[in-house]
């Protein structure tokens, strides 16, 4: 799980970052967000093939994304 916005690093350039060291590991990102993104952000979140869960979400909903992740990768 990403979040998108951080304090000191954007969600991007984690998953960026994880899909040069860690390809495996990107495959299996999931990205968060509370809604507040920047246009640039809102198109990356468009066009990657990661999927999205948007806070506040509960306990069931996160378990699905997961496994659906899970199962992919």
């Amino acid at each position: 799980l990403c979040d998108v916005t951080m304090p000191d690093v954007s969600g991007i350039e984690v998953y960026e970052t994880t899909v040069e060291v860690a390809p495996e590991l990107a495959e299996r990102t999931v990205f968060m967000s509370g809604g507040s993104i920047s246009p640039s952000t809102q198109d990356f979140l468009r066009t990657t093939k990661q999927p999205r869960i948007d806070k506040p979400f509960n306990a069931s909903a996160l378990r699905e994304i997961v496994a659906r992740v899970a199962t992919t990768a």
